[in-house]
């Protein structure tokens, strides 16, 4: 297993990628460029729950395989 903070670059452009998507929804100035509205506090649950699903159904489907790979 590789760890979260054995590629730096990686982790970077995460954080890069996260900032960059706030600014889009929330700087006034980018907000009219994209065309983008602030999320309220119930839309973020809502992506929050969504992204949440995917990341347990991938973690479910690897802890299949592995022990599918040791049965």
């Amino acid at each position: 297993r590789i760890g979260l903070l054995s590629n730096p670059l990686l982790l970077f452009a995460i954080v890069a990628s996260v900032l960059a998507q706030l600014a889009f929804i929330y700087v006034p100035v980018l907000q009219w460029i994209f065309k983008t509205e602030p999320l309220t506090v119930e839309e973020w649950v809502r992506v929050s729950l969504l992204s949440l699903t995917v990341v347990l159904v991938v973690e479910i489907d690897k802890w299949l395989r592995r022990r599918r790979e040791h049965a």
